[in-house]
C-alpha cells in the first residue's frame, strides 16, 4: 500500500500543479478580456478626454496587479473620471522594435510598471509608480481619492 503511494505521489503533485496553473491562466485570461482596453483605442482615448486616469502594467511582470485590476478598476469606476487599463506588450515586438505604447511611456517618464497616471488635456499632472508589480490598493485608492479632491472631480 505504502509503495503504491509513494509511486502516485509524482502525479497527484503534477495535476495539483496543473490544475493551479490553469486557474491562474483562466484568471489572467478573464481581467485581459473583461478590463483592459485593446492598445489601438488609446491615441483616441487620450484625444477624446479632457482629463483620465491612465493604468499602465504588463501581462508578463505585473502577476500581482493582474490580480488587483477588478479592484483597481472600481476604484476608478466610482470616481466618474475616464480611465482606461493598458496592457504595455501588447503589439509590442523586440525583433521589429514596435511598440505602440512606448512614446506614451516615453512621453509620461515611465520606467516602471504598473503604473496610474492622471492626465490632464494630454499632459501629466500626478503619476503613482513604486516598484515593479508593488502597487498596493491602499495607495492606488489614496492616490485616486487625492486626485479626486484636489480637483474637485468628487461625485
Amino acid at each position: 500500500m505504502n509503495t503504491y503511494i509513494l509511486s502516485i505521489a509524482p502525479l497527484l503533485l503534477f495535476t495539483m500543479l496543473l490544475v493551479l496553473t490553469y486557474r491562474k491562466v483562466k484568471n489572467t485570461l478573464t481581467v485581459m478580456e473583461q478590463f483592459v482596453n485593446p492598445v489601438s483605442e488609446f491615441p483616441k482615448f487620450i484625444e477624446s478626454n479632457n482629463h483620465c486616469f491612465i493604468f499602465f502594467f504588463d501581462e508578463v511582470t505585473c502577476v500581482k496587479t493582474i490580480q488587483k485590476i477588478k479592484k483597481i478598476h472600481n476604484l476608478l469606476k466610482d470616481t466618474k473620471v475616464p480611465f482606461i487599463f493598458i496592457n504595455v506588450v501588447e503589439g509590442a515586438d523586440p525583433l521589429s522594435g514596435t511598440c505602440p505604447v512606448c512614446p506614451y511611456l516615453t512621453k509620461y517618464g515611465i520606467t516602471t510598471l504598473p503604473a496610474l497616471l492622471y492626465i490632464q488635456s494630454g499632459d501629466l499632472v500626478k503619476s503613482l509608480v513604486k516598484e515593479p508589480d508593488h502597487l498596493q490598493i491602499d495607495e492606488i485608492s489614496s492616490f485616486i481619492e487625492l486626485i479626486t479632491v484636489q480637483r474637485g472631480l468628487v461625485s
